[in-house]
């Protein structure tokens, strides 16, 4: 036997629930008279507004989606997408929130592809017929097996929907697990190794100059940002110093991630490195933090160095819980901290300003907003005052 796994991945899923139809599932699980008109005037007839550069938009009524950062929306999706399994008639559908995937077996690779493309096609016509879009970019798919059996296969498994190729995948991220596809989880296991070795060797250095819980903050807040140890220069011009530069991605790897590479940053100065997607752009941050083995050249760093995770982390609170992050509060500092990140216009612009619950996974809150939430909670974490990062 042989197993495929869809990952299923839907486009802005819980701003895209329809509230007629979401009123006759409540309906259909018992909920009638009084209690289903409350529930009714509790999703509809909101509105929301923009504001930008000091300028606020009038208001625009929400004809769909359930309330985000509520209690309740949650509970109202899960509903709404209750009988997504019904639409599943070869394979096994698991759910949790919006993360859905479908396992399939079978004895080879034709038989597998109908029973996964069968499937798919049901899918998509409940999603039409629910209002819900899938998102044919992010939607992935993966054969699971022993090694010998994969490598003994002829052929290969192709799917794709609306005439659009779904990406298949050797490895992917499933609710914080990595899986492969012979299941031995060394990836997983290797992230979470790299990940504990940061925390342990972190916890190791500032043991003697920490409190307790202080550490514990240390060791929550690895994804979102790191200090390390460096030696200041005496005299040195430059912060930051690069000289010829070569990495590879392990010790063992003759295969190099960076190539002869040089520059130098003054203190004060913004420095912005862009490029195209595989340039290096990463590597070199984590060249810079350490985590790419250099295997010539230099890298002088005088100061101390703040690393911001390009997938931002919000916990279900406020938005000022979230930046002061268990701190007492101090208001000149917190000020300095909510300027320097440009959330004046968002706190502004939200109905209780900093008070405002941001919801499970920050879902009310922007994209943009949930990255300086999370720049503004390490700057106010780690600095006496912002001034020595700007």
């Amino acid at each position: 036997m042989i197993n495929g796994v869809l990952f299923l991945d839907l486009k802005k899923a819980f701003d895209t629930v329809d509230h007629n139809i979401l009123l006759t599932k409540l309906s259909f699980l018992g909920i009638c008279d009084k209690t289903l008109h409350w529930f009714k005037s509790y999703f509809t007839d909101r509105t929301q507004q923009c504001y930008v550069n000091g300028y606020l938009s009038g208001k625009v009524q929400v004809k769909s989606g359930v309330p985000q950062g509520s209690v309740l929306g949650p509970l109202l999706f899960l509903i709404y997408i209750n009988d997504l399994t019904t639409s599943v008639n070869h394979g096994t559908a698991r759910m949790y929130a919006d993360d859905t995937n479908v396992s399939f077996s079978g004895c080879v690779f034709s038989e597998l592809q109908r029973q996964m493309k069968k499937d798919l096609e049901h899918l998509e016509s409940w999603l039409i017929a629910n209002k819900l879009t899938l998102n044919t970019v992010k939607t992935e798919y993966m054969v699971v097996g022993s090694k010998q059996r994969i490598n003994s296969l002829v052929g290969d498994l192709t799917l794709s929907l609306n005439d659009i190729s779904l990406r298949k995948v050797k490895s992917t991220k499933c609710l914080g697990v990595t899986i492969d596809e012979f299941l031995t989880w060394a990836e997983h296991i290797d992230n979470v190794i790299k990940k504990l070795a940061i925390g342990v060797s972190l916890l190791r250095r500032n043991r003697k100059v920490l409190k307790k819980c202080d550490l514990m903050n240390k060791f929550l807040l690895l994804d979102e940002g790191l200090t390390l140890s460096v030696n200041k220069v005496e005299g040195e011009k430059s912060s930051v110093a690069v000289e010829k530069v070569h990495s590879t991605w392990t010790k063992e790897s003759t295969e190099e991630a960076l190539f002869n590479v040089s520059f130098n940053v003054s203190a004060g100065e913004l420095l912005m490195i862009i490029g195209p997607v595989g340039c290096g752009k990463s590597s070199l941050l984590m060249a810079l933090l350490r985590e790419l083995p250099v295997t010539s050249g230099s890298i002088r760093i005088s100061g101390r160095v703040a690393y911001v995770s390009q997938q931002p982390w919000v916990f279900s609170g406020t938005l000022k819980e979230n930046i002061l992050f268990g701190k007492i509060f101090d208001k000149e500092r917190y000020e300095e901290v909510i300027h320097v990140c440009a959330l004046d216009a968002d706190i502004k612009a939200l109905s209780d300003g900093d008070n405002t619950l941001v919801g499970e996974r920050g879902v009310s809150l922007s994209g943009g907003q949930r990255a300086r939430v999370n720049l503004a909670r390490y700057i106010h974490l780690h600095s006496c005052s912002t001034r020595r990062f700007f």
